[in-house]
């Protein structure tokens, strides 16, 4: 059978592609959405915060001045013994006191007693001045008094001599010891004045012992 060249055959029909059978507008609005979407993708990208470089950072050492030291804390003072817990024979404390005629006082461990602390004589007191026969004495029964006769004060001294004693004149340059339980004191008289109502200077020494019975 011979073809008619003048009526070629038709040629297959093609499929429509759905965006061709849409009407214009619809192909528009759908162009942008796909548009602007990318574009936020995109952006979004971009613009994404980066963690490592918000990451807190430690802040550097503060900076010292060359040469200027640190610093230190204030250092705790150590406490003064006390009779309880010093060690027999540890020094007190020493210092120097003076008394009248008439009056006793107590004898502290490291400081003179207070004016307020003088008191009359015979009253308990730790040493009495005695307004009548010039002389010290305990101010209390239960306290020994060890004439030194003018020997150097010494612990040692206090607690192994024997000349016990109930009262001593007042000369400058005597050397007494009043011994308690846990406390032992050493007593020089160093000046005296010429009238009976002149006050005596005393020079104080206290230790720690002997031992609680």
């Amino acid at each position: 059978m011979s073809i008619d060249e003048t009526n070629p055959p038709a040629s297959p029909a093609r499929k429509a592609n759905p965006w061709e059978l849409a009407p214009q507008w619809i192909v528009a609005i759908a162009t942008l959405i796909l548009a602007m979407t990318g574009a936020g993708f995109f952006a979004g990208k971009q613009s994404a915060p980066d963690t490592k470089a918000t990451d807190p950072v430690a802040p550097p050492p503060a900076a010292t001045t060359p040469g200027q030291p640190s610093p230190n804390p204030a250092p705790t003072p150590s406490p003064s013994p006390s009779p309880a817990s010093a060690v027999e024979g540890t020094q007190l404390g020493t210092y120097t006191l003076q008394i009248v005629r008439g009056y006793s006082v107590p004898l502290p461990d490291a400081a003179p007693p207070k004016q307020s602390e003088y008191v009359n004589s015979n009253s308990g007191e730790d040493l009495s001045f005695s307004a009548m026969n010039n002389y010290f004495m305990p101010g209390n029964p239960s306290i020994k008094m060890v004439d030194l006769r003018t020997k150097p004060l010494s612990y040692e001294a206090c607690t192994t001599g024997t000349v016990f004693s109930g009262g001593l004149n007042n000369i400058v340059g005597t050397t007494f010891c009043l011994i308690m339980p846990g406390r032992t004191i050493g007593v020089k008289i160093v000046s005296n004045g010429q009238d009976t109502k002149d006050p005596v200077g005393l020079s104080v020494t206290v230790w720690a012992g002997p031992p609680v019975s």
